[in-house]
């Protein structure tokens, strides 16, 4: 009778064993499908908005590059110099469309504005050695490193390390080279930064995560 009692409790342990690890399995199970379901979820989140805002800036630019492309009608009719004034006030008329550029510029062949729609702007030089893609080709959109600052008058541009837009006021040049006739111009751009990380801060909550705009 005493074996067949401790037969029993061995069986009973035994099956108190084995159903407590099968309901461990099962909790391991779930807990790891939930987490990656939402890693998968996250991934998937942070695709969706990564596509949106690359729509929004691709948008930008292909604007800035219609703008060029009248620039470019516009001086071949008029002739390059004739009224610099005038169209440093054509660029301001078309920045109030255009929220995602703080100012736009007309270089000359040595890199000095001589348009733009910020009168402070004008006799800065400016290099635009350093846009991507390289080397410079007419026609192609080029984009350079950030500048720190409101505008190409009081700023400057920054270091190596990354910008944190939220830290100070900056700026994205864009440049692109135009050959009109004999003339060697670029059009100088100053992309609004904020634009972007305002509309980002609207989509993206603090909690959900970050953003960081490495390179286009």
């Amino acid at each position: 009778m005493k074996y067949y009692a401790r037969q029993l409790r061995r069986t009973i342990v035994a099956v108190l064993v084995v159903f407590a690890g099968g309901v461990l399995a099962i909790t391991a199970y779930a807990l790891w499908r939930l987490r990656a379901d939402a890693v998968s979820g996250g991934f998937d989140l942070a695709a969706m908005h990564a596509q949106r805002f690359e729509g929004v800036l691709t948008q930008s630019l292909h604007a800035t590059e219609l703008i060029a492309a009248d620039l470019v009608e516009r001086i071949e009719h008029d002739g390059p110099t004739d009224d610099l004034q005038q169209i440093g006030q054509d660029f301001a008329q078309t920045l109030r469309r255009l929220p995602f550029l703080r100012s736009m510029s007309l270089l000359d062949a040595h890199g000095t504005i001589v348009a733009s729609s910020n009168a402070a702007n004008v006799g800065r030089v400016v290099s635009t050695s350093d846009g991507l893609p390289a080397p410079a080709v007419d026609g192609i959109l080029r984009i350079g490193r950030p500048w720190i600052g409101r505008d190409f008058a009081s700023g400057w541009p920054s270091a190596e390390q990354p910008l944190a837009v939220n830290d100070s006021a900056s700026f994205v040049p864009l440049a692109l080279a135009l050959a009109v006739g004999a003339q060697r111009l670029t059009l100088l751009v100053a992309l609004n930064t904020d634009y972007f990380a305002n509309d980002l801060a609207q989509k993206i909550d603090v909690a959900q995560g970050r953003v960081d705009a490495l390179r286009y």
